[in-house]
């Protein structure tokens, strides 16, 4: 997307979106847990109520509660347009990260 956007001038000053779908962080689980089903996955969501109290006392989740709920719908069209990109799914590219992830666990070093 870098390369295509710089290769062409009609990409100057405008923003693209780069996700196939929106997904709420349960439905990446699942499809993560789709890709993994010996591995637990946690998947359930916690309900916006506990988000409100644990945010009374922690500024990371009160960081979230605007947010609680809100599907925000964004457009890729001009990404599709300016850009000529074709998206993959977002469920499969996530089941195919996932089954790369594990096939490659423990190769990387800290260091």
């Amino acid at each position: 997307a870098h390369i295509r956007a710089l290769d062409r001038p009609e990409s100057i000053g405008k923003r693209f979106i780069l996700s196939q779908r929106f997904m709420w962080f349960a439905d990446m689980a699942r499809e993560v847990a789709a890709a993994a089903p010996d591995r637990k996955v946690a998947t359930r969501t916690a309900p916006n109520i506990l988000i409100r109290l644990i945010g009374l006392f922690d500024s990371e989740a009160r960081s979230i509660v605007p947010q609680l709920g809100k599907r925000v719908e964004l457009s890729n069209a001009q990404a599709r347009k300016i850009l000529g990109i074709d998206f993959r799914d977002a469920g499969a590219c996530l089941r195919e990260a996932a089954a790369w992830t594990l096939a490659h666990e423990g190769e990387a070093k800290a260091g």
